[in-house]
């Protein structure tokens, strides 16, 4: 019988905290391995997006804005800082439609970690 994702998981879940941690290092490394045909519909999706703002159909929203908004989920999660550095923060070579924006977050003491997917969300709906 083929083993399945929800054995498995089932199974890791049984491991010591740092077990199960290395034990997703490798899955997670291996999506950053180089793949030339997604690195190339990412470029095609980055160019059509700033192709569309730069036509104006789309429009940029300031980073103090779109935080404001979300600052509500910020406490909800238990996220105490949220600052932003790299090219967003310094400016350089920062194009909002489509670089990325790099966040560093500080928890609250008493964060659940169950709501990381949550907060991945969150990061990534800032992210555009």
């Amino acid at each position: 019988m083929p083993i399945t994702a929800k054995t498995l998981t089932a199974q890791a879940m049984q491991l010591p905290p740092d077990e199960r941690l290395a034990l997703m290092d490798q899955p997670l490394d291996a999506l950053d391995e180089p793949d030339a045909s997604l690195d190339a519909l990412w470029a095609k999706e980055a160019e059509s997006r700033l192709t569309t703002y730069r036509h104006g159909e789309i429009q940029a929203k300031s980073l103090s804005d779109v935080i404001a908004k979300n600052q509500a989920d910020c406490q909800r999660y238990g996220i105490r800082r949220l600052e932003v550095f790299g090219s967003a923060a310094l400016g350089d070579d920062f194009v909002p439609e489509s670089s990325d924006v790099d966040f560093l977050v500080e928890f609250a003491a008493d964060a659940r970690p169950d709501l990381l997917p949550s907060v991945q969300a969150l990061l990534d709906a800032l992210d555009g």
